[in-house]
């Protein structure tokens, strides 16, 4: 079982960690800092946030998908970052 103080602070990390990618994604999108090949705005990420004190094999796979989701999106907007500064065909 995940303690009180635990579960107030691992939704306020997700939920923070949230805010601060998304922003990111935002400040790109308005940049035109934009994905090949379709040049569309980036998406927002949606985190999990625990609902329950329980600590089970649920909480430890959405935690570690959470984790995965912003790892994906941060890598895909340094992609994006480091394509704007890619030498063009000759």
């Amino acid at each position: 079982m995940l303690n009180r103080q635990a579960y107030l602070w691992l939704n306020k990390q997700f939920a923070n960690l949230s805010i601060i990618v998304n922003e990111l994604v935002v400040q790109w999108n308005i940049h035109g800092v934009v994905g090949v090949p379709d040049y569309t705005d980036t998406t927002r990420i949606t985190l999990w946030l625990p609902q329950k004190l329980a600590l089970n094999d649920d909480f430890k796979n959405n935690i570690n998908s959470n984790w995965q989701i912003i790892e994906s999106k941060l890598n895909d907007c340094l992609l994006f970052f480091n394509n704007l500064f890619q030498k063009g065909e000759n």
